[in-house]
């Protein structure tokens, strides 16, 4: 539990700097955001490992197919990426480039669901006949 106590701590920080240097020094305060952005995802990637793995494991016992929790996978990781560089953006001021990156992260997403989809689709269709 202290661990995660830890990790806001690290955010609130981060954040402070972050706060205190953007108008002095507004790189440096970009390069602090992405470092923090760094520590706190290499620090939640063993947790979500243990989640994934045994989601991977009762979609093993279930008997879906493997590919679904990849798809959703790719799509939270992307999801959250982008929100993240999004705000990042909009923070140095950069509004626009921040829709951009939303508009390129929707399009993934949807290019990575297309699959899903379509299986959807089939199985509609199956059901139907």
């Amino acid at each position: 539990m202290m661990e995660w106590l830890r990790l806001i701590l690290l955010i609130v920080v981060g954040h402070l700097f972050r706060l205190l240097l953007k108008d002095q020094a507004p790189l440096f305060s970009f390069a602090i955001g992405i470092v923090v952005f760094i520590f706190v995802y290499l620090y939640i990637i063993e947790p979500l490992a243990h989640v994934f793995n045994l989601l991977h494991q009762f979609i093993v016992m279930s008997g879906v197919k493997t590919t679904y929790l990849v798809t959703i996978i790719k799509m939270m990781s992307i999801s959250y990426i982008v929100h993240f560089f999004q705000l990042l953006l909009k923070d140095t001021g950069s509004e626009a480039l921040g829709l951009l990156v939303e508009l390129v992260g929707m399009v993934m997403l949807l290019v990575i669901a297309v699959p899903v989809i379509e299986d959807v689709l089939v199985f509609i269709v199956a059901l139907l006949d």
